[in-house]
């Protein structure tokens, strides 16, 4: 998963061209991971070693917190995924190759940086606040994600039409998470289920069934079992 993340952030041609430099170099011979890492680094111009070190190198996986700025600008904060009630370790960065989707008009738009601080600007190719702002475009970074309550009911709203099943798929294990984390309310969770409840892949229905599985787990009780059933 960490790789594949790396293979979008540097362009497929340039993880293909650094994967075979690498098998090259070490045909019938031994090799470590940095001559892996070295070899997408001198392939794609960018620290790829950098990055998955810090994926590799250290526990826990980071959240990415997207804040809406003035002038369609935003901030991304960064820290360390932890569920509710889990003692926070000390503080951990990540390099994270972040992909913003967001709408443009009649279209989208993906935004891709490298989040390397705690706390990081960045200014979108608009001026206005877009209505909503998918922080895992085409759901290839290993990450969590939240963005603000609204932002995130509107994007649930519009996920049939501007989200693929991959990314669908995706947002529901996102949400299954923020719940865990404390980070999105029951009700509100309750409702980004029902917005995906019509969904005509088999593989998002078949999340939102594991999501009510979830929610009569963790909110009902046998007394409750007849007003969960209708």
């Amino acid at each position: 998963a960490v790789l594949h993340m790396v293979e979008m952030w540097i362009g497929p041609p340039a993880f293909r061209a650094g994967v075979l430099s690498y098998l090259k170099a070490h045909a019938d011979g031994n090799a470590t991971a940095d001559d892996l890492w070295n070899a997408l680094s001198t392939a794609s111009t960018q620290d790829v070693k950098a990055v998955l070190t810090t994926f590799l190198d250290q526990p826990g996986v980071p959240l990415v917190t997207v804040e809406p700025l003035s002038e369609g600008r935003v901030k991304l904060k960064q820290a360390r995924f932890l569920n509710a009630g889990a003692v926070a370790p000390r503080p951990q960065l990540w390099r994270i190759p972040v992909a913003l989707r967001y709408p443009d008009g009649s279209a989208t738009t993906t935004k891709r940086v490298l989040l390397t601080k705690a706390e990081q600007i960045v200014a979108l190719d608009t001026k206005t606040p877009p209505a909503w702002i998918h922080p895992n475009a085409d759901e290839v970074g290993y990450y969590r994600w939240s963005v603000p309550p609204a932002m995130f009911a509107s994007l649930a709203a519009d996920a049939g039409r501007v989200l693929d099943p991959r990314e669908r798929v995706g947002f529901l294990g996102n949400a299954s998470a923020l719940l865990s984390a404390g980070r999105l309310r029951g009700d509100d969770y309750v409702r980004v289920l029902e917005a995906f409840a019509s969904d005509p892949d088999p593989e998002v229905v078949g999340n939102v069934l594991a999501g009510l599985g979830i929610i009569r787990e963790t909110f009902f009780s046998e007394g409750h079992e007849a007003e969960f059933a209708p």
